[in-house]
């Protein structure tokens, strides 16, 4: 699964944050492609798989208002 996010809104250092927190739920690899961000899921808990996307990317969000 593949996740796109924007750099100029999403730094490194809030991916990471969200990479962390979620890794016990799957491999997360990030890599920055140009504007964006990418997001690769592997080994993915099958009990999340279906919304681990979504859930990353809004846990980075949250950390965007938070960690100002």
């Amino acid at each position: 699964m593949t996740l796109k996010l924007d750099a100029d809104v999403y730094s490194a250092a809030v991916i990471e944050r969200a990479r962390e927190a979620f890794s016990h739920l799957a491999a997360i690899d990030v890599r920055k492609d140009g504007r964006h961000r990418t997001i690769r899921f592997s080994n993915m808990d099958p009990d999340v798989a279906e919304r681990l996307a979504d859930e990353f990317a809004n846990y980075a969000l949250s950390c965007l208002l938070v960690h100002r």
